[in-house]
Protein backbone atom coordinates (compact mmCIF):
# COMPACT_ATOMS: atom_id res chain seq x y z
CA UNK A 1 0.00 0.00 0.00
CA UNK A 2 2.87 2.36 0.75
CA UNK A 3 4.30 1.71 -2.72
CA UNK A 4 0.88 2.45 -4.24
CA UNK A 5 0.65 5.78 -2.42
CA UNK A 6 4.17 6.68 -3.48
CA UNK A 7 3.38 5.90 -7.12
CA UNK A 8 0.29 8.11 -7.04
CA UNK A 9 2.34 10.90 -5.47
CA UNK A 10 5.00 10.49 -8.16
CA UNK A 11 2.32 10.65 -10.88
CA UNK A 12 0.76 13.86 -9.61
CA UNK A 13 4.14 15.38 -8.87
CA UNK A 14 5.23 14.73 -12.45
CA UNK A 15 1.98 16.17 -13.81
CA UNK A 16 2.38 19.21 -11.58
CA UNK A 17 5.89 19.83 -12.88
CA UNK A 18 4.69 19.60 -16.49
CA UNK A 19 1.83 22.01 -15.82
CA UNK A 20 4.20 24.40 -14.06
CA UNK A 21 6.55 24.40 -17.05
CA UNK A 22 3.62 25.10 -19.38
CA UNK A 23 2.44 27.94 -17.13
CA UNK A 24 5.88 29.52 -17.19
CA UNK A 25 5.87 29.40 -21.00
CA UNK A 26 2.37 30.90 -21.19
CA UNK A 27 3.23 33.65 -18.71
CA UNK A 28 6.40 34.46 -20.61
CA UNK A 29 4.37 34.77 -23.79
CA UNK A 30 1.72 36.83 -22.01
CA UNK A 31 4.37 39.32 -20.93
CA UNK A 32 4.96 40.12 -24.60
CA UNK A 33 1.29 40.97 -25.20
CA UNK A 34 1.35 44.51 -23.74
CA UNK A 35 4.27 45.31 -26.03
CA UNK A 36 2.31 44.09 -29.02
CA UNK A 37 -0.77 46.06 -27.95
CA UNK A 38 1.31 49.23 -27.62
CA UNK A 39 2.83 48.60 -31.04
CA UNK A 40 -0.65 48.21 -32.53
CA UNK A 41 -1.76 51.51 -31.03
CA UNK A 42 1.36 53.16 -32.40
CA UNK A 43 0.56 51.79 -35.86
CA UNK A 44 -3.00 53.16 -35.69
CA UNK A 45 -1.59 56.57 -34.80
CA UNK A 46 0.80 56.37 -37.76
CA UNK A 47 -2.05 55.54 -40.12
CA UNK A 48 -4.09 58.47 -38.76
CA UNK A 49 -1.08 60.76 -39.24
CA UNK A 50 -0.71 59.45 -42.82
CA UNK A 51 -4.29 60.32 -43.70
CA UNK A 52 -4.03 63.72 -42.08
CA UNK A 53 -0.76 64.47 -43.89
CA UNK A 54 -2.29 63.38 -47.21
CA UNK A 55 -5.11 65.86 -46.70
CA UNK A 56 -2.61 68.61 -45.87
CA UNK A 57 -0.60 67.91 -49.04
CA UNK A 58 -3.73 68.03 -51.20
CA UNK A 59 -4.70 71.32 -49.55
CA UNK A 60 -1.25 72.74 -50.32
CA UNK A 61 -1.62 71.61 -53.97
CA UNK A 62 -5.07 73.18 -54.24
CA UNK A 63 -3.79 76.49 -52.88
CA UNK A 64 -0.81 76.42 -55.27
CA UNK A 65 1.89 76.01 -52.62
CA UNK A 66 3.18 72.89 -54.40
CA UNK A 67 2.82 71.66 -57.96
CA UNK A 68 1.73 68.21 -59.17
CA UNK A 69 5.22 66.74 -59.32
CA UNK A 70 5.98 67.90 -55.76
CA UNK A 71 2.65 66.48 -54.55
CA UNK A 72 3.44 63.08 -56.07
CA UNK A 73 6.97 63.05 -54.64
CA UNK A 74 5.79 64.00 -51.13
CA UNK A 75 2.98 61.41 -51.18
CA UNK A 76 5.45 58.69 -52.23
CA UNK A 77 7.78 59.63 -49.38
CA UNK A 78 4.86 59.54 -46.94
CA UNK A 79 3.86 56.06 -48.14
CA UNK A 80 7.43 54.78 -47.74
CA UNK A 81 7.45 55.97 -44.14
CA UNK A 82 4.16 54.18 -43.45
CA UNK A 83 5.44 50.95 -45.04
CA UNK A 84 8.58 51.05 -42.88
CA UNK A 85 6.49 51.51 -39.75
CA UNK A 86 4.23 48.60 -40.75
CA UNK A 87 7.16 46.22 -41.42
CA UNK A 88 8.63 46.89 -37.98
CA UNK A 89 5.47 46.15 -36.00
CA UNK A 90 5.25 42.84 -34.01
CA UNK A 91 3.24 39.98 -35.45
CA UNK A 92 0.36 40.46 -33.03
CA UNK A 93 -1.91 37.96 -34.75
CA UNK A 94 0.86 35.35 -34.73
CA UNK A 95 1.46 35.96 -31.05
CA UNK A 96 -2.23 35.53 -30.30
CA UNK A 97 -2.22 32.26 -32.25
CA UNK A 98 0.81 31.00 -30.29
CA UNK A 99 -0.82 31.91 -27.01
CA UNK A 100 -3.98 30.04 -27.95
CA UNK A 101 -1.82 27.01 -28.79
CA UNK A 102 -0.07 27.24 -25.43
CA UNK A 103 -3.40 27.37 -23.58
CA UNK A 104 -4.50 24.24 -25.44
CA UNK A 105 -1.17 22.60 -24.59
CA UNK A 106 -1.66 23.54 -20.95
CA UNK A 107 -4.93 21.60 -20.94
CA UNK A 108 -3.51 18.66 -22.89
CA UNK A 109 -0.42 18.06 -20.71
CA UNK A 110 -2.27 16.43 -17.76
CA UNK A 111 -4.26 14.28 -20.19
CA UNK A 112 -1.11 13.24 -22.03
CA UNK A 113 0.63 12.48 -18.71
CA UNK A 114 -2.22 10.20 -17.62
CA UNK A 115 -2.24 8.48 -21.02
CA UNK A 116 1.52 7.96 -20.89
CA UNK A 117 1.25 6.69 -17.32
CA UNK A 118 -1.21 4.03 -18.45
CA UNK A 119 0.66 3.12 -21.65
CA UNK A 120 3.91 2.55 -19.76
CA UNK A 121 2.19 0.27 -17.27
CA UNK A 122 2.48 2.39 -14.15
CA UNK A 123 -1.22 1.96 -13.49
CA UNK A 124 -0.53 -1.76 -13.46
CA UNK A 125 2.28 -1.14 -10.99
CA UNK A 126 -0.24 0.15 -8.49
CA UNK A 127 -2.29 -3.01 -8.82
CA UNK A 128 0.86 -5.15 -8.50
CA UNK A 129 1.98 -3.43 -5.32
CA UNK A 130 -1.48 -3.73 -3.84
CA UNK A 131 -1.61 -7.44 -4.66
CA UNK A 132 1.89 -7.93 -3.27
CA UNK A 133 0.79 -6.32 -0.01
CA UNK A 134 -2.27 -8.59 0.09
CA UNK A 135 -0.05 -11.65 -0.41
CA UNK A 136 2.27 -10.56 2.40
CA UNK A 137 -0.59 -9.87 4.81
CA UNK A 138 -2.69 -12.92 3.91
CA UNK A 139 -2.79 -15.54 6.71
CA UNK A 140 -2.85 -18.24 4.02
CA UNK A 141 -1.55 -17.93 0.48
CA UNK A 142 -4.16 -18.19 -2.23
CA UNK A 143 -3.01 -20.03 -5.40
CA UNK A 144 -5.47 -17.95 -7.43
CA UNK A 145 -4.04 -14.69 -6.07
CA UNK A 146 -0.48 -15.84 -6.76
CA UNK A 147 -1.41 -16.85 -10.29
CA UNK A 148 -3.09 -13.50 -10.98
CA UNK A 149 -0.11 -11.69 -9.49
CA UNK A 150 2.30 -13.57 -11.75
CA UNK A 151 0.17 -12.89 -14.83
CA UNK A 152 0.06 -9.17 -14.08
CA UNK A 153 3.78 -9.19 -13.43
CA UNK A 154 4.48 -10.92 -16.74
CA UNK A 155 2.30 -8.35 -18.49
CA UNK A 156 4.21 -5.50 -16.86
CA UNK A 157 7.55 -7.07 -17.82
CA UNK A 158 6.37 -7.41 -21.43
CA UNK A 159 5.94 -3.63 -21.53
CA UNK A 160 9.10 -2.81 -19.59
CA UNK A 161 11.46 -5.82 -19.73
CA UNK A 162 14.27 -3.95 -17.98
CA UNK A 163 12.26 -2.66 -15.02
CA UNK A 164 14.37 -3.45 -11.92
CA UNK A 165 11.30 -3.57 -9.68
CA UNK A 166 9.49 -6.09 -11.88
CA UNK A 167 12.59 -8.23 -12.41
CA UNK A 168 13.20 -8.30 -8.66
CA UNK A 169 9.55 -9.20 -7.96
CA UNK A 170 9.65 -12.05 -10.46
CA UNK A 171 12.95 -13.38 -9.11
CA UNK A 172 11.55 -13.36 -5.56
CA UNK A 173 8.32 -15.01 -6.71
CA UNK A 174 10.21 -17.83 -8.40
CA UNK A 175 12.57 -18.27 -5.46
CA UNK A 176 9.74 -18.41 -2.92
CA UNK A 177 8.03 -21.04 -5.05
CA UNK A 178 11.21 -23.14 -4.95
CA UNK A 179 11.85 -22.59 -8.67
CA UNK A 180 15.48 -21.52 -8.32
CA UNK A 181 16.29 -22.32 -11.94
CA UNK A 182 13.42 -20.04 -12.94
CA UNK A 183 14.64 -17.26 -10.65
CA UNK A 184 18.22 -17.28 -11.98
CA UNK A 185 17.52 -15.54 -15.36
CA UNK A 186 15.87 -12.61 -13.60
CA UNK A 187 18.82 -12.22 -11.24
CA UNK A 188 21.09 -12.49 -14.27
CA UNK A 189 19.28 -9.65 -16.04
CA UNK A 190 19.36 -7.52 -12.88
CA UNK A 191 23.09 -8.10 -12.60
CA UNK A 192 23.52 -6.99 -16.21
CA UNK A 193 21.72 -3.77 -15.32
CA UNK A 194 23.70 -3.33 -12.07
CA UNK A 195 27.04 -5.11 -12.65
CA UNK A 196 28.68 -4.02 -9.38
CA UNK A 197 25.88 -5.02 -7.02
CA UNK A 198 27.27 -7.55 -4.52
CA UNK A 199 23.80 -8.58 -3.34
CA UNK A 200 22.72 -9.50 -6.89
CA UNK A 201 25.92 -11.46 -7.46
CA UNK A 202 25.28 -13.48 -4.32
CA UNK A 203 21.58 -13.99 -5.07
CA UNK A 204 22.34 -15.21 -8.60
CA UNK A 205 25.02 -17.60 -7.34
CA UNK A 206 22.72 -18.90 -4.59
CA UNK A 207 19.84 -19.50 -7.04
CA UNK A 208 22.15 -21.45 -9.36
CA UNK A 209 23.64 -23.34 -6.40
CA UNK A 210 20.23 -24.44 -5.13
CA UNK A 211 19.07 -25.33 -8.65
CA UNK A 212 22.25 -27.41 -9.08
CA UNK A 213 21.43 -29.73 -6.17
CA UNK A 214 23.53 -27.62 -3.78
CA UNK A 215 26.72 -28.04 -5.76
CA UNK A 216 28.98 -25.05 -6.42
CA UNK A 217 30.73 -24.84 -9.76
CA UNK A 218 33.54 -22.50 -10.75
CA UNK A 219 31.26 -19.74 -12.06
CA UNK A 220 29.12 -19.73 -8.91
CA UNK A 221 32.17 -19.64 -6.67
CA UNK A 222 33.63 -16.79 -8.71
CA UNK A 223 30.42 -14.79 -8.32
CA UNK A 224 30.44 -15.31 -4.55
CA UNK A 225 34.11 -14.35 -4.25
CA UNK A 226 33.47 -11.27 -6.36
CA UNK A 227 30.56 -10.31 -4.11
CA UNK A 228 32.80 -10.58 -1.03
CA UNK A 229 35.49 -8.50 -2.73
CA UNK A 230 32.92 -5.71 -3.05
CA UNK A 231 31.14 -6.30 0.28
CA UNK A 232 33.28 -8.42 2.67
CA UNK A 233 30.33 -9.10 4.99
CA UNK A 234 27.79 -9.96 2.29
CA UNK A 235 25.57 -12.38 4.20
CA UNK A 236 24.33 -14.59 1.35
CA UNK A 237 27.84 -15.14 -0.02
CA UNK A 238 29.30 -15.95 3.41
CA UNK A 239 26.44 -18.32 4.17
CA UNK A 240 26.63 -20.26 0.90
CA UNK A 241 30.42 -20.57 0.95
CA UNK A 242 30.30 -21.71 4.58
CA UNK A 243 27.66 -24.35 3.82
CA UNK A 244 29.63 -25.61 0.84
CA UNK A 245 32.84 -25.85 2.89
CA UNK A 246 31.03 -27.65 5.72
CA UNK A 247 29.48 -30.15 3.29
CA UNK A 248 32.95 -30.94 1.95
CA UNK A 249 34.35 -31.47 5.45
CA UNK A 250 36.45 -28.31 5.30
CA UNK A 251 35.40 -27.23 8.78
CA UNK A 252 38.06 -24.59 9.30
CA UNK A 253 36.97 -22.74 6.16
CA UNK A 254 33.32 -23.06 7.18
CA UNK A 255 34.17 -21.63 10.60
CA UNK A 256 35.96 -18.69 8.98
CA UNK A 257 32.99 -17.80 6.75
CA UNK A 258 30.37 -18.24 9.46
CA UNK A 259 32.29 -16.27 12.05
CA UNK A 260 32.40 -13.37 9.61
CA UNK A 261 28.68 -13.79 8.98
CA UNK A 262 27.47 -14.05 12.59
CA UNK A 263 27.92 -10.40 13.74
CA UNK A 264 25.61 -9.17 10.98
CA UNK A 265 22.66 -11.38 11.97
CA UNK A 266 19.86 -10.11 14.17
CA UNK A 267 20.06 -11.25 17.78
CA UNK A 268 17.61 -14.04 18.51
CA UNK A 269 16.71 -14.55 14.85
CA UNK A 270 16.28 -18.00 13.33
CA UNK A 271 19.16 -17.26 10.95
CA UNK A 272 21.45 -16.53 13.87
CA UNK A 273 20.41 -19.74 15.65
CA UNK A 274 21.15 -21.83 12.54
CA UNK A 275 24.60 -20.30 12.03
CA UNK A 276 25.46 -20.59 15.72
CA UNK A 277 24.55 -24.27 15.67
CA UNK A 278 26.53 -24.75 12.47
CA UNK A 279 29.55 -23.05 14.01
CA UNK A 280 29.38 -25.18 17.13
CA UNK A 281 29.16 -28.36 15.06
CA UNK A 282 32.00 -27.29 12.76
CA UNK A 283 34.23 -26.52 15.75
CA UNK A 284 33.43 -29.86 17.40
CA UNK A 285 34.26 -31.78 14.23
CA UNK A 286 37.42 -29.78 13.60
CA UNK A 287 38.53 -30.48 17.17
CA UNK A 288 37.70 -34.17 16.83
CA UNK A 289 39.76 -34.31 13.64
CA UNK A 290 42.69 -32.69 15.42
CA UNK A 291 42.49 -29.64 13.15
CA UNK A 292 41.51 -27.19 15.86
CA UNK A 293 42.37 -26.69 19.51
CA UNK A 294 39.82 -25.13 21.78
CA UNK A 295 37.94 -24.79 25.02
CA UNK A 296 34.33 -25.75 25.62
CA UNK A 297 32.51 -23.13 27.69
CA UNK A 298 28.94 -23.29 28.98
CA UNK A 299 27.37 -20.03 30.15
CA UNK A 300 24.24 -19.87 32.32
CA UNK A 301 22.34 -17.07 34.06
CA UNK A 302 21.45 -17.07 37.76
CA UNK A 303 17.61 -17.08 37.90
CA UNK A 304 17.77 -14.79 40.95
CA UNK A 305 18.70 -11.94 38.59
CA UNK A 306 15.26 -12.09 37.01
CA UNK A 307 14.32 -11.96 33.34
CA UNK A 308 17.36 -12.08 31.10
CA UNK A 309 17.66 -9.04 28.83
CA UNK A 310 18.21 -9.17 25.09
CA UNK A 311 21.78 -8.31 24.26
CA UNK A 312 25.10 -9.69 23.08
CA UNK A 313 27.03 -12.33 25.01
CA UNK A 314 30.80 -11.95 24.97
CA UNK A 315 32.96 -14.86 26.13
CA UNK A 316 36.54 -13.62 26.34
CA UNK A 317 39.84 -15.38 27.02
CA UNK A 318 42.76 -13.34 28.36
CA UNK A 319 46.27 -14.30 29.37
CA UNK A 320 47.04 -14.25 33.11
CA UNK A 321 50.12 -12.04 32.65
CA UNK A 322 48.17 -8.81 33.04
CA UNK A 323 48.03 -7.93 29.34
CA UNK A 324 44.60 -6.29 28.85
CA UNK A 325 44.35 -7.33 25.20
CA UNK A 326 42.15 -10.43 24.80
CA UNK A 327 43.65 -13.61 23.47
CA UNK A 328 40.37 -14.74 21.93
CA UNK A 329 36.71 -13.74 21.97
CA UNK A 330 33.37 -15.18 20.94
CA UNK A 331 30.37 -12.92 20.31
CA UNK A 332 26.79 -14.17 20.24
CA UNK A 333 23.40 -12.47 20.24
CA UNK A 334 21.13 -13.72 23.03
CA UNK A 335 17.61 -13.30 24.35
CA UNK A 336 15.60 -14.80 27.19
CA UNK A 337 15.17 -18.16 25.44
CA UNK A 338 18.87 -18.63 24.61
CA UNK A 339 20.08 -20.06 27.93
CA UNK A 340 22.21 -21.94 28.70
CA UNK A 341 24.64 -21.07 25.91
CA UNK A 342 27.48 -23.36 24.83
CA UNK A 343 30.43 -21.87 22.96
CA UNK A 344 33.78 -23.16 21.78
CA UNK A 345 36.77 -20.88 22.02
CA UNK A 346 39.19 -22.14 19.40
CA UNK A 347 42.32 -21.06 17.57
CA UNK A 348 39.99 -19.60 14.94
CA UNK A 349 38.79 -17.12 17.58
CA UNK A 350 42.29 -15.96 18.57
CA UNK A 351 42.70 -12.21 18.12
CA UNK A 352 46.46 -11.95 18.56
CA UNK A 353 48.00 -12.46 15.16
CA UNK A 354 50.18 -15.54 14.72
CA UNK A 355 49.18 -17.02 18.09
CA UNK A 356 47.22 -20.10 19.14
CA UNK A 357 45.60 -20.95 22.47
CA UNK A 358 48.45 -23.31 23.36
CA UNK A 359 50.91 -20.41 23.22
CA UNK A 360 49.55 -19.28 26.61
CA UNK A 361 50.12 -21.24 29.80
CA UNK A 362 46.94 -20.12 31.51
CA UNK A 363 43.82 -18.37 30.27
CA UNK A 364 41.33 -16.30 32.25
CA UNK A 365 37.82 -16.82 30.87
CA UNK A 366 35.13 -14.19 31.43
CA UNK A 367 31.61 -13.67 30.16
CA UNK A 368 29.18 -10.76 30.12
CA UNK A 369 25.94 -9.73 28.48
CA UNK A 370 26.34 -6.35 26.82
CA UNK A 371 23.11 -4.39 26.63
CA UNK A 372 24.39 -2.14 23.83
CA UNK A 373 26.46 -4.69 21.91
CA UNK A 374 29.94 -3.43 22.82
CA UNK A 375 32.78 -5.67 23.96
CA UNK A 376 33.88 -3.24 26.69
CA UNK A 377 31.88 -3.69 29.87
CA UNK A 378 29.62 -0.81 30.83
CA UNK A 379 27.28 0.02 33.68
CA UNK A 380 24.18 -2.17 33.56
CA UNK A 381 25.86 -5.14 31.84
CA UNK A 382 25.39 -8.60 33.35
CA UNK A 383 28.66 -10.36 34.24
CA UNK A 384 30.07 -13.69 35.40
CA UNK A 385 32.97 -14.23 37.77
CA UNK A 386 36.18 -15.07 35.83
CA UNK A 387 37.74 -18.54 35.90
CA UNK A 388 41.30 -19.57 35.11
CA UNK A 389 42.14 -22.67 33.10
CA UNK A 390 45.29 -24.17 31.67
CA UNK A 391 45.33 -23.57 27.92
CA UNK A 392 46.00 -27.20 27.13
CA UNK A 393 43.49 -28.56 29.63
CA UNK A 394 40.82 -30.67 27.97
CA UNK A 395 37.71 -30.06 30.03
CA UNK A 396 34.44 -28.16 29.83
CA UNK A 397 34.18 -24.91 31.72
CA UNK A 398 30.98 -23.48 33.22
CA UNK A 399 30.45 -19.77 33.87
CA UNK A 400 27.50 -18.37 35.82
CA UNK A 401 26.32 -14.83 35.17
CA UNK A 402 25.18 -13.74 38.61
CA UNK A 403 25.72 -10.01 38.99
CA UNK A 404 25.10 -6.70 37.27
CA UNK A 405 27.54 -3.84 37.04
CA UNK A 406 26.25 -1.00 39.16
CA UNK A 407 25.05 2.07 37.35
Amino acid sequence: MRGEVLSVIELYLGMGILVLVALIIVLAAARKRPQAVNAQRHLAAQQSFFRQRQQELKADFNTGLIDASQLEELEQELKRQLVNETDQRPDFEGLQSKQRSLYVLLLLIPLLAILLYQLLGYQEDLALRQMQQEIVEAPQLSPELLEEFEQRLQSALAKRPDSPDHLSMMASLRRQAGDFAGAAPYYQRLLELFPNDAELMAQLAQARYLANNRQLDGDMRQLLKQALAIAPRQATALGVLGIDAFAKGDYLTAIDYWQRLLPGLAAGSSEQAVIQQGLATAKERAQAAGELSGLSVSVAVDPDLGATPDGVLFVVAKSDDGNPMPVAAVRRGVNQSSWPVSVFITDADVIRQGKTLKDFANLVITAHISLNGTAIRQHGDWIAAPQTIEAGEDKALTLLINQQLEK
